[in-house]
């Protein structure tokens, strides 16, 4: 397991039960809300008492479990179609991934199965005979626990992506017609009426604390990291320039981040908000960079996957840090609480006083990272491909094309932040995914069955 900064938060939410006490109150430092992932790793950590392995090491190995078991049923369900995307989420990157205690750790394949699920209700909607059966009712158990708990853990993403989704669900695509049957015309509406109650009631708590009515607050520091990093690693000749010196600052962009937030005072992003985007955007105008233009890079990156520097440093530094010595393989060294602490306390705290166990195998590492880009962007644009048949002809592809047009809002979203990381976009990237597959799947389906029928 590794932990870096944000882990150590969402640690001690999951050990100290804090999502119990007032749920809706579980912030980042950043800002967003996010009680799904730390309930997620409380569910472990519970478990560890039980069984021989310790605590941080048995989340990071369920979040591998939970990769393995979706990409097992994304091939039960789609066959040799899955086959390029289970290879590329089977790399070792993502197995590195996995180790990582973020939420894309677990979004990631929880993605996956919110998407097979929707596919598989998609296809027998209109069968009342279907819709009777106890396999109707399996999947619509998976189907909302994965969407609350996308929707706990990645608010920023599901706020857009589900509406769309759900509502291709329930409708009639070759009539566009409301579908009757209550069997699951009820159970849907509920679900997302239940997910607007959540997002308004966490919308209205941040204007009452913080005079920002959304379900996101400070995604100002986002935008300062983005400028900083669209500046200084997408153009290093910047890291000379004299005028620039100041925002380099020493090659990190946090520094001055946290010194605006310590001035603040804690969480107190009516004053930070406004300097660091103000700081971002005479950044930009330094180095002659167009923040239009950058939101424009920002998209087509996006929407690709992604920028993987982030990940890629994070698991470079792991693996360096780490590997002098194994017992701290599941300490991050440069995580602020074992800087400030020492890892017998972190041991203590957050691991129930236990070394960690090494499992050989099951490391993963970022080896592989140098061409996996390459091939992420390729396996998009192979994806995209049944685009031209939907605009060519309009059949019963309403599934497939509101995951398109809904990935295409995620992706603007953080586009207007210079959000491009990798490890934000990916599970919104996985879910895009397959539904690419299944549109793929459709439409060479379609076409064997025209062949078949004229050949007749």
């Amino acid at each position: 397991a590794i932990t870096p900064n944000d882990s150590v938060h969402y640690l001690k939410e999951a050990v100290f039960n804090k999502y119990i006490e007032n749920p809706i109150s579980i912030i980042q430092p950043m800002g967003f809300k996010f009680p799904g992932y730390p309930l997620y790793l409380s569910v472990w950590y519970q478990l560890s008492s039980h069984i021989s392995l310790d605590p941080l090491t048995l989340m990071a190995l369920s979040q591998r479990l939970l990769l393995a078991a979706s990409l097992l049923w994304l091939v039960i369900n789609m066959g040799m179609y899955a086959l390029p995307l289970v290879f590329f989420l089977s790399s070792n990157i993502f197995l590195a991934l996995s180790n990582v205690l973020y939420s894309e750790g677990m979004t990631v394949p929880v993605s996956i199965l919110f998407a097979i699920s929707a596919v598989n209700i998609h296809k027998i909607r209109n069968d009342a005979g279907e819709l009777l059966k106890p396999r109707f009712w399996i999947l619509f158990i998976i189907l909302v626990l994965s969407y609350y708990l996308l929707l706990l853990t990645k608010i920023n993403m599901v706020v857009l992506i589900l509406p769309l989704m759900t509502l291709a669900v329930t409708v009639d695509g070759k009539r566009a017609a409301m579908i009757k049957r209550t069997r699951i015309m009820a159970p849907v509406v509920l679900m997302v009426a239940i997910s607007l109650v959540y997002v308004f009631s966490v919308s209205m708590d941040n204007f009452v604390k913080y005079k920002k009515l959304s379900p996101a607050i400070a995604t100002e520091r986002i935008y300062y990291w983005g400028a900083w990093y669209s500046t200084f690693v997408l153009r290093p000749e910047n890291k000379a320039e004299p005028q620039l010196a100041g925002y380099f600052d020493k090659g990190s962009p946090h520094p001055y981040i946290h010194a605006v937030e310590k001035n603040c005072g804690d969480r107190n992003y009516i004053c930070s908000s406004p300097i660091l985007k103000d700081s971002a955007n005479k950044m930009l105008n330094e180095a002659k960079i167009s923040p239009g233009l950058e939101k424009i890079r920002s998209f087509v990156m996006g929407f690709i996957g992604g920028e993987k520097y982030e990940v890629k440093s994070l698991l470079q530094n792991a693996l360096r840090n780490n590997g002098q010595n194994e017992t701290r393989i599941n300490s991050w060294q440069t995580n602020y609480f074992t800087k400030e602490f020492g890892h017998e306390k972190y041991f203590n705290d957050l691991n129930r006083g236990k070394n960690p166990v090494v499992l050989k195998g099951l490391s993963g590492s970022p080896k592989s990272i140098g061409s996996f880009h390459v091939v992420q962007v390729l396996l998009t644009v192979f994806l995209m491909l049944p685009l031209v048949r939907f605009f060519r002809a309009r059949t019963d592809y309403d599934l497939f094309i509101a995951g398109f047009f809904s990935y295409l809002l995620i992706t603007t979203a953080f586009a207007r932040i210079l959000t491009d990381i990798w490890r934000y976009v990916i599970p919104g990237w996985s879910l895009f995914a397959v539904l690419m597959l299944y549109g793929l799947k459709e439409l060479i389906a379609d076409g064997s069955s025209v062949r078949t029928c004229e050949r007749e």
